[in-house]
């Protein structure tokens, strides 16, 4: 696998935020290539890893009740094929279940972006949930 290296990496702002299914080996990667960067790794069961509330972070931090954008994108993103707009814009839910709609290739990007958001974009009062 190739990495993209040319990254302007600053010491305790960078923050990489890696699936829970994360190796050892491919941690220790990172590690190596982004040295000042903080690595998170949220496991199951944290607060801020189920894939619902991490959807309606990111859906709040795109715009709020109150019209407030927390979360823009860089223009040159919106031509990149598989890549976040991309799969923003592609992001569907199946219409019995309700649960969205996996591809494997588009997926992962939107779950790095949900990664991001709860780490730094979530509220910090609780969430409230519906039981």
């Amino acid at each position: 696998a190739k990495m993209k290296t040319e990254w302007n990496i600053t010491s305790g702002e960078t923050t990489i935020c890696t699936d829970p299914t994360t190796r050892k080996d491919e941690s220790a990667a990172i590690r190596r290539h982004f040295p000042r960067a903080r690595l998170v790794k949220r496991e199951r069961g944290h607060e801020t890893f189920p894939v619902e509330s991490g959807i309606r972070l990111t859906q709040t931090a795109l715009r709020d009740a109150l019209g407030n954008v927390r979360l823009q994108f860089h223009r040159g993103l919106v031509h990149t094929a598989n890549g976040v707009i991309d799969g923003l814009q592609r992001y569907r839910r199946h219409e019995i279940s309700g649960l969205p709609i996996k591809d494997n290739s588009r997926d992962h990007v939107l779950d790095a972006l949900r990664y991001l958001v709860a780490e730094h974009l979530r509220s910090e009062r609780p969430e409230m949930r519906i039981l």
